[in-house]
């Protein structure tokens, strides 16, 4: 799946919807009362979406079938063009919607109105857009549900196509489409397809699709952040969080670049002064502990792990403004137990904690109190994991998490690589940018913390 997040772009640039940069809508045509109201708004607030003029959104407007596969065509698949061939007699070379037209036929998505004909140009029904969303979904192997018997309490499901049952059952059981009147519960399989229920149906696919997250944490909160912020900055990025130790303030650990042997390499932290001056407004802020001990060493004191993570939250609080629910395991993996998780859970507001052992995959995290990332910063394979990430086609939530320290950015010179990464991330259109806690408060009801 190449370009999720495009979805709604394209049907923009395909119903005669343009971006708009304001968050309010203006459409005299749209009431709050209605049932496409919320749609049009969660469209035009992400700026999606404006409207047929500057004050109307011509909800009743329809689509036709040509435009629609054009629209899935150039939201899923980059390569549609590539298919050239002619496979229906009322597609005729040089069309506008040929190669889209020919791509889902191909793929197994459309067989055409008949053998021999697709009819581009006639008005699209509600379950032949089910058909179509369900059949990509099969042709891509993404896993759904179908709720058995769901169709059964609608009143006109008799008149649902046979071919068009399955592709029904999957729009209503994920909310994609729902009943067309208050009165009783209706289909409408036959229907023409509205602007308005367009939004609204995209909207809700495009929320049922998998979805593909990056996410980068830096540790130690030291001066090489300074350099890894303005690459951020320059891309308009902010999903790296910045795990920091507020009991270490100003502490210069030269041994880290003696045991590099390059001295020349610091490893300074912050002041207070320095973090309260703004270093990291608009960045996530989250915990490393106050003084980056064992907390192993602590599984028979809680009083100690509250001093180490809970105070280092609260001062944190106090700095930034940000209240954390995050903490990076000081020392690593082999530095706490299942008993700290416990003692941490029971004794703090920490609710995720990041590990050191690289999956090297792109699977979320089975528990978020030992959520480990896909590598580090400085592995030599960094842009070959994120080309394959961007690559890939997301049968499930996918999760792209590179974490590291400042200092090695200056022992291994990674500046170029990282903004390379940034820059490849950044323009992916299907990738989702979050912070570690936006992404945690996301997934914190599908994912628990600990066992």
């Amino acid at each position: 799946m190449k370009r999720i997040f495009s979805l709604i772009i394209c049907i923009a640039m395909l119903i005669g919807l343009s971006v708009n940069i304001s968050a309010s809508h203006p459409f005299t045509d749209v009431k709050e009362d209605t049932w496409y109201s919320a749609a049009v708004e969660y469209c035009y607030s992400k700026n999606l979406v404006s409207g047929t003029s500057g004050t109307t959104f011509s909800p009743d407007m329809s689509l036709t079938r040509a435009m629609f596969v054009v629209i899935l065509a150039r939201a899923v698949d980059n390569t549609y063009l590539e298919y050239t061939n002619i496979s229906f007699e009322d597609v005729t070379v040089g069309s506008w919607y040929l190669e889209a037209v020919e791509w889902a036929y191909q793929n197994k998505i459309t067989s055409g109105t008949s053998s021999t004909t697709f009819s581009p140009d006639k008005e699209i029904t509600r379950e032949q857009v089910c058909v179509l969303f369900y059949n990509y979904l099969c042709s891509k192997g993404i896993e759904f549900d179908i709720e058995e018997g769901i169709l059964d309490k609608y009143t006109d499901a008799g008149y649902i196509s046979k071919w068009a049952i399955k592709g029904v059952e999957y729009a209503v059981s994920n909310g994609i489409i729902s009943s067309t009147s208050t009165s009783k519960l209706s289909i409408s399989p036959k229907m023409k397809m509205t602007r308005a229920q367009a939004v609204q149906m995209f909207m809700k696919f495009n929320e049922n699709l998998p979805k593909k997250y990056f996410t980068i944490s830096m540790d130690d909160g030291i001066t090489q952040d300074l350099r890894i912020i303005d690459i951020l900055k320059k891309y308009n990025v902010n999903c790296c969080t910045f795990m920091v130790n507020t009991g270490l303030y100003g502490a210069n650990w030269e041994w880290v670049g003696q045991i590099l042997g390059k001295p020349e390499i610091t490893h300074l932290r912050f002041t207070e002064e320095e973090l309260r001056s703004g270093i990291y407004d608009g960045f996530d802020v989250q915990c490393h502990t106050r003084t980056h001990p064992s907390l192993k060493a602590y599984d028979d004191n809680p009083d100690m792990i509250k001093e180490e993570v809970q105070k280092n939250a609260d001062e944190l609080y106090d700095i930034t403004g940000i209240k954390p629910v995050g903490l990076a395991w000081p020392g690593g993996d082999n530095e706490y137990t299942e008993k700290t998780i416990e003692l941490v859970l029971e004794n703090t507001d920490i609710r995720y904690a990041r590990g050191i052992q690289n999956s090297f995959n792109y699977k979320l995290p089975e528990y978020f109190m030992t959520w480990q990332p896909t590598c580090s910063v400085q592995d030599p394979l960094l842009l070959t994991y994120a080309n394959n990430f961007i690559q890939a086609d997301a049968t499930e939530d996918m999760l792209f998490y590179v974490w590291g320290h400042g200092y090695e950015f200056d022992d291994r010179d990674l500046y170029d690589d990282f903004e390379k990464l940034i820059k490849m991330m950044s323009e992916a259109g299907d990738i989702i940018l979050v912070s570690n806690t936006e992404f945690y408060e996301l997934y914190k009801n599908e994912i628990p913390s600990w066992k």
